[in-house]
């Protein structure tokens, strides 16, 4: 038995001989499409670069906004805060009254001189 595949072996060796760069040429080449090439590599390498800096960028604005937002004013500032303003219209309708009751009174005045003008 051997010597019958040790035969068939030496017959066909010629053409599996001529055979094996084709075949090994289509192995290498089947090989190349599984894996990616360098410049695959660069363009990926590229878009990481790109997208680290629009992270770092995203990140500073969050911290930004997040800081924003620590420091608003808490429920009791702004009642404190309207509260000083409630206090501020106060006085200024105080104000107001007085002026309008001092107007009064020089309308008052200014009526007095007019009658007197026109009785003399």
């Amino acid at each position: 038995m051997p010597s019958s595949f040790s035969n068939l072996l030496i017959g066909l060796w010629p053409i599996v001989s001529a055979m094996a760069p084709f075949v090994l040429a289509a192995g290498v080449w089947y090989l190349r499409t599984q894996f990616a090439t360098k410049g695959d590599f660069d363009a990926l390498s590229a878009k990481v670069t790109e997208l680290t800096s629009a992270v770092q960028a995203g990140q500073v604005s969050i911290k930004h906004l997040t800081d924003e937002q620590d420091s608003a004013p808490t429920r009791i500032d702004l009642l404190n805060k309207i509260a000083a303003l409630e206090g501020r219209t106060s006085g200024i309708e105080a104000g107001v009254h007085g002026m309008q009751s001092q107007l009064a009174t020089t309308n008052d005045y200014l009526q007095i001189l007019v009658e007197r003008g026109i009785k003399q």
